[in-house]
């Protein structure tokens, strides 16, 4: 009997344009599950004076959405120590970035480069974590990022490190024929010097397959659904923890909702 042809998954390429780059682990593109924030890693599973309880009174650690979500596609951190002066007044910025390469001396191998007010600014106060915007640059990445055919990405903000002084613009890039990543950051700090250190987590990339549109539909409940739903909720009433996990499992291997 013939062995079965391995069929190989689709993979994303983070491709260095400058040699080197890629020997240094701690900017390396990585999973994002690589990135997990140490807040979430240090609170606890149960909220305090419940910890001897088994069913109630979980922290949000508790919640499935949130490993789900750190587990989701790549994160790209910045690449080199990076000093960002701003002069909000004017709308001028300059950057120093590594060994002391910078703006106007033609050394900088990680340039950025900005967006004028009058591309956004001047029409909306982008606002993240509460704080509004005040400019917007965009940071020249030194990876290409190369997708399966009809692949694309969609890039979000590292959102939960909750920084304070920046955060990437979400959008959706076809990196499948255009794999130039060019990070429009908004900066909110009202700092006029912003420290961005090598290896800080710049932006979030998360990979999918470009389909058609699923339609929808919005109609009442019928007795197939009561079925359905009022499955789920047992599976839920029977476990004190890891019930979304072994409901995922189940679902994945019986593919019953096919």
């Amino acid at each position: 009997m013939w062995p079965k042809k391995r069929v190989e998954e689709p993979t994303v390429q983070f491709v260095s344009i400058f040699k080197g780059l890629t020997g240094i682990p701690e900017i390396n593109p990585r999973p994002a599950k690589a990135f997990i924030p140490q807040w979430w890693k240090d609170m606890p599973l149960k909220r305090a004076g419940y910890e001897h309880l088994h069913d109630v009174a979980g922290t949000i650690k508790a919640c499935p959405s949130f490993p789900e979500y750190f587990s989701q596609g790549f994160i790209i951190p910045m690449w080199t120590d990076t000093v960002i002066t701003l002069d909000l007044e004017n709308n001028k910025f300059t950057w120093l970035s590594g060994k002391g390469a910078n703006v106007g001396k033609g050394l900088d191998i990680f340039p950025w480069d900005s967006h004028p007010k009058n591309q956004l600014i001047d029409f909306v106060t982008p606002y993240s974590n509460g704080e509004p915007g005040n400019a917007v640059l965009k940071a020249i990445a030194p990876w290409r990022l190369i997708t399966p055919p009809g692949y694309s990405v969609l890039q979000l903000p590292v959102f939960y490190e909750f920084n304070k002084d920046f955060s990437a613009m979400p959008g959706i890039l076809h990196t499948d024929f255009a794999s130039e990543i060019n990070i429009q950051l908004i900066f909110h700090s009202k700092k006029t010097e912003i420290f961005i250190e090598r290896g800080t987590p710049l932006v979030q990339y998360i990979p999918f397959k470009r389909e058609n549109p699923l339609s929808h539909v919005v109609r009442d409940e019928t007795k197939e659904d009561e079925s359905r739903f009022l499955t789920e909720q047992l599976r839920v009433a029977t476990k004190f923890t890891g019930d979304y996990l072994h409901q995922k499992r189940e679902v994945l291997k019986n593919k019953q909702y096919e």
